[in-house]
């Protein structure tokens, strides 16, 4: 788990993740870090400021994507489920995504943001718009153009990170063992 200064890209600290696939990463309501894991069920709850360890949660099911939202959290699972979660990261409801009544699975890494969840679908170069209250697609984004400008060297380093900066007004996209950050204003569609 590393922080990073979000300008410069600099490290300003880390820690090892010991015993399993570290994924999804957010800020709760108390600025806590919940970290999820891949397979083990088990969100580590962090201190921002010395990533000591402070306690954990238990879920059932892979941990995938992770992003704060008003009244708790949303997560994903690799599947087409949005799973909407409170402080104490029980599931308050779930959403199943479609796309003309067609399942979008693979839901990845994600980010909220003025009412919309951003979705990264794996081993797609999309983010998905998401709205947050129905789970309807309101718009799709083609991050293809990344990819070709961070030239990964394997077929797996797939664009998977965002993150929101409200101080910007924009997004920070990445993909696994990318060497670039890019900071990206997304073209938004409306909901009703």
């Amino acid at each position: 788990l590393r922080c990073l200064d979000a300008d410069t890209g600099a490290l300003l600290r880390q820690i090892a993740i010991p015993d399993d696939w570290a994924e999804g990463v957010a800020v709760d309501g108390a600025g806590r870090l919940l970290q999820l894991s891949w397979k083990r069920g088990i969100a580590t709850i962090f201190a921002p400021e010395s990533l000591e360890r402070l306690g954990s949660y238990d879920y059932a099911g892979e941990g995938w994507g992770l992003t704060s939202a008003p009244g708790g959290f949303v997560m994903t699972d690799g599947s087409n489920v949005l799973q909407y979660r409170d402080e104490r990261f029980d599931i308050r409801e779930t959403k199943r995504v479609t796309n003309f009544g067609r399942r979008v699975g693979h839901l990845n890494d994600l980010a909220y943001a003025d009412g919309h969840l951003f979705v990264n679908v794996w081993y797609r170069d999309d983010i998905l718009q998401i709205c947050a209250k129905t789970g309807r697609i309101a718009a799709v984004a083609d991050c293809s153009e990344l990819r070709t400008l961070a030239a990964p060297k394997h077929p797996e380093h797939v664009l998977n990170g965002i993150a929101y900066r409200p101080d910007r007004g924009c997004f920070v996209l990445t993909g696994k063992c990318w060497r670039l950050f890019f900071e990206v204003t997304l073209e938004t569609a409306r909901t009703a």
